[in-house]
Protein backbone atom coordinates (compact mmCIF):
# COMPACT_ATOMS: atom_id res chain seq x y z
CA UNK A 1 0.00 0.00 0.00
CA UNK A 2 1.26 3.31 -1.04
CA UNK A 3 0.44 6.77 -1.40
CA UNK A 4 -1.41 8.07 1.89
CA UNK A 5 -4.03 11.10 1.24
CA UNK A 6 -2.33 13.97 2.59
CA UNK A 7 1.08 14.67 3.37
CA UNK A 8 4.32 13.37 1.52
CA UNK A 9 4.39 9.64 0.05
CA UNK A 10 4.76 7.17 2.45
CA UNK A 11 4.23 3.41 2.13
CA UNK A 12 2.55 1.81 5.22
CA UNK A 13 4.26 -1.44 6.33
CA UNK A 14 3.75 -4.51 5.15
CA UNK A 15 0.60 -6.97 6.08
CA UNK A 16 1.69 -10.44 6.29
CA UNK A 17 -1.30 -12.81 4.69
CA UNK A 18 -1.52 -14.83 8.21
CA UNK A 19 -3.27 -11.66 9.76
CA UNK A 20 -5.85 -11.60 6.61
CA UNK A 21 -8.56 -11.70 9.41
CA UNK A 22 -7.45 -8.53 11.07
CA UNK A 23 -8.19 -5.40 10.25
CA UNK A 24 -5.53 -3.05 9.08
CA UNK A 25 -4.68 -0.72 11.34
CA UNK A 26 -5.44 2.36 9.63
CA UNK A 27 -8.39 5.21 9.66
CA UNK A 28 -11.09 4.16 6.76
CA UNK A 29 -9.69 6.29 3.74
CA UNK A 30 -5.73 6.27 5.14
CA UNK A 31 -4.51 6.06 1.50
CA UNK A 32 -5.31 7.27 -2.23
CA UNK A 33 -4.62 4.00 -3.48
CA UNK A 34 -3.96 0.43 -1.71
CA UNK A 35 -1.76 -2.06 -3.71
CA UNK A 36 -2.19 -5.90 -2.68
CA UNK A 37 0.44 -7.46 -5.32
CA UNK A 38 0.18 -11.40 -5.27
CA UNK A 39 -0.72 -11.55 -1.82
CA UNK A 40 -4.27 -12.95 -2.35
CA UNK A 41 -2.68 -16.31 -3.60
CA UNK A 42 -1.52 -16.61 0.12
CA UNK A 43 -4.70 -15.91 1.73
CA UNK A 44 -7.28 -18.68 2.33
CA UNK A 45 -10.35 -18.86 0.18
CA UNK A 46 -12.29 -18.17 2.59
CA UNK A 47 -10.74 -14.81 3.58
CA UNK A 48 -10.43 -13.25 0.69
CA UNK A 49 -13.74 -11.30 0.10
CA UNK A 50 -12.62 -9.95 3.84
CA UNK A 51 -9.02 -9.12 2.91
CA UNK A 52 -10.41 -7.08 -0.38
CA UNK A 53 -13.16 -5.50 2.35
CA UNK A 54 -10.48 -4.29 4.07
CA UNK A 55 -8.33 -2.92 1.50
CA UNK A 56 -11.79 -1.17 -0.29
CA UNK A 57 -11.84 0.42 3.42
CA UNK A 58 -8.62 1.90 3.55
CA UNK A 59 -8.33 3.07 0.21
CA UNK A 60 -9.96 6.70 -0.67
CA UNK A 61 -10.46 6.10 -4.65
CA UNK A 62 -8.79 2.77 -5.76
CA UNK A 63 -8.06 -0.82 -4.39
CA UNK A 64 -5.16 -2.20 -7.25
CA UNK A 65 -4.87 -6.34 -6.89
CA UNK A 66 -2.50 -8.94 -8.62
CA UNK A 67 -2.81 -11.82 -8.92
CA UNK A 68 -0.22 -15.05 -10.47
CA UNK A 69 -1.70 -17.06 -13.36
CA UNK A 70 -1.69 -20.56 -13.02
CA UNK A 71 -0.09 -20.96 -15.76
CA UNK A 72 2.77 -19.24 -13.79
CA UNK A 73 2.64 -20.47 -11.38
CA UNK A 74 3.13 -24.00 -13.19
CA UNK A 75 6.07 -22.54 -15.39
CA UNK A 76 7.86 -20.95 -11.95
CA UNK A 77 7.91 -24.30 -10.34
CA UNK A 78 9.75 -25.72 -13.61
CA UNK A 79 11.78 -22.32 -13.31
CA UNK A 80 12.58 -23.38 -9.67
CA UNK A 81 14.19 -26.70 -10.26
CA UNK A 82 16.40 -25.12 -13.06
CA UNK A 83 16.99 -22.29 -11.62
CA UNK A 84 17.63 -23.11 -7.72
CA UNK A 85 18.50 -19.90 -6.00
CA UNK A 86 16.16 -16.99 -8.14
CA UNK A 87 15.51 -15.27 -5.82
CA UNK A 88 11.90 -13.76 -7.20
CA UNK A 89 9.99 -17.23 -7.45
CA UNK A 90 8.14 -18.93 -5.24
CA UNK A 91 6.24 -21.63 -5.16
CA UNK A 92 2.70 -22.42 -4.80
CA UNK A 93 0.09 -24.77 -5.40
CA UNK A 94 -1.27 -23.99 -8.91
CA UNK A 95 -4.81 -25.06 -7.52
CA UNK A 96 -4.51 -22.83 -4.35
CA UNK A 97 -4.15 -19.56 -6.42
CA UNK A 98 -7.84 -17.54 -6.82
CA UNK A 99 -8.38 -17.15 -10.90
CA UNK A 100 -9.58 -14.05 -12.28
CA UNK A 101 -13.79 -15.25 -12.32
CA UNK A 102 -13.28 -15.87 -8.69
CA UNK A 103 -11.89 -12.06 -7.73
CA UNK A 104 -13.95 -10.28 -10.30
CA UNK A 105 -16.99 -12.35 -8.35
CA UNK A 106 -15.46 -11.24 -4.97
CA UNK A 107 -15.46 -7.34 -5.99
CA UNK A 108 -18.85 -7.92 -7.47
CA UNK A 109 -19.95 -9.02 -4.17
CA UNK A 110 -17.95 -5.95 -2.68
CA UNK A 111 -19.93 -3.43 -4.94
CA UNK A 112 -16.60 -2.33 -6.36
CA UNK A 113 -16.17 -1.75 -10.28
CA UNK A 114 -13.41 -2.96 -11.69
CA UNK A 115 -11.47 -3.92 -15.22
CA UNK A 116 -8.74 -6.50 -15.13
CA UNK A 117 -5.74 -6.18 -17.79
CA UNK A 118 -3.47 -9.39 -18.06
CA UNK A 119 -0.06 -8.65 -17.71
CA UNK A 120 3.12 -9.57 -19.01
CA UNK A 121 3.10 -12.29 -21.29
CA UNK A 122 3.98 -15.41 -19.93
CA UNK A 123 6.99 -16.48 -22.87
CA UNK A 124 8.32 -13.17 -22.06
CA UNK A 125 8.05 -13.25 -18.75
CA UNK A 126 10.17 -16.88 -18.72
CA UNK A 127 12.39 -15.43 -21.34
CA UNK A 128 13.44 -12.73 -18.90
CA UNK A 129 13.63 -14.53 -15.66
CA UNK A 130 15.60 -16.79 -17.32
CA UNK A 131 18.15 -14.06 -18.86
CA UNK A 132 17.70 -12.23 -15.75
CA UNK A 133 19.40 -15.60 -14.34
CA UNK A 134 22.18 -15.72 -16.69
CA UNK A 135 25.68 -13.89 -15.79
CA UNK A 136 25.51 -12.28 -18.64
CA UNK A 137 27.97 -9.33 -20.48
CA UNK A 138 26.22 -6.09 -19.78
CA UNK A 139 26.41 -5.09 -23.53
CA UNK A 140 24.25 -8.67 -24.36
CA UNK A 141 21.89 -8.34 -21.21
CA UNK A 142 20.99 -4.52 -22.34
CA UNK A 143 20.60 -6.14 -26.11
CA UNK A 144 18.21 -9.28 -25.31
CA UNK A 145 16.40 -6.46 -23.09
CA UNK A 146 15.96 -4.56 -25.56
CA UNK A 147 14.52 -7.42 -28.11
CA UNK A 148 12.36 -8.29 -25.21
CA UNK A 149 11.01 -5.08 -25.32
CA UNK A 150 10.29 -4.67 -29.38
CA UNK A 151 8.66 -7.74 -29.72
CA UNK A 152 7.55 -8.60 -26.65
CA UNK A 153 6.13 -5.22 -25.39
CA UNK A 154 3.02 -5.35 -27.75
CA UNK A 155 1.60 -8.55 -26.47
CA UNK A 156 2.35 -7.71 -23.37
CA UNK A 157 -1.76 -7.71 -22.34
CA UNK A 158 -2.50 -10.76 -23.78
CA UNK A 159 -3.39 -14.59 -22.80
CA UNK A 160 -1.70 -16.86 -21.34
CA UNK A 161 -0.18 -14.25 -19.37
CA UNK A 162 2.53 -14.02 -16.20
CA UNK A 163 -0.32 -11.93 -13.89
CA UNK A 164 -3.79 -10.20 -13.88
CA UNK A 165 -4.31 -6.75 -12.34
CA UNK A 166 -7.31 -5.75 -10.84
CA UNK A 167 -7.94 -2.30 -11.10
CA UNK A 168 -11.18 -1.57 -8.50
CA UNK A 169 -12.82 1.60 -7.66
CA UNK A 170 -13.72 2.37 -4.22
CA UNK A 171 -17.87 2.36 -4.25
CA UNK A 172 -18.80 6.18 -3.58
CA UNK A 173 -15.40 7.54 -4.80
CA UNK A 174 -15.28 9.74 -7.61
CA UNK A 175 -13.92 6.96 -9.45
CA UNK A 176 -17.11 4.56 -8.64
CA UNK A 177 -19.18 4.33 -11.99
CA UNK A 178 -22.99 5.86 -11.14
CA UNK A 179 -25.59 3.70 -9.46
CA UNK A 180 -26.76 1.59 -12.01
CA UNK A 181 -24.22 2.16 -14.81
CA UNK A 182 -24.54 -0.54 -17.29
CA UNK A 183 -21.08 0.06 -18.88
CA UNK A 184 -19.23 0.05 -15.45
CA UNK A 185 -16.42 -1.40 -16.59
CA UNK A 186 -15.64 1.01 -19.64
CA UNK A 187 -16.91 3.74 -17.40
CA UNK A 188 -14.32 2.82 -14.52
CA UNK A 189 -11.73 2.26 -17.48
CA UNK A 190 -12.19 5.59 -18.71
CA UNK A 191 -11.29 6.55 -15.11
CA UNK A 192 -7.97 5.64 -14.38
Amino acid sequence: MAGPSEGPARRASSWPARDAGRPLPYPDGSFDVVVADEILADIAPQRREEFLRELLRVARERVVVTIPSRAAVRAGAALMDLLKDHPGLARRDPEAVPTPQEVAALLDTLNAAHVMVPSHHLGSWILATVFGHLDLPVAIAQRVASLLREHAAPHETVEPCRSHVFTAAVPGSMLAPASGDSRASATLASRL
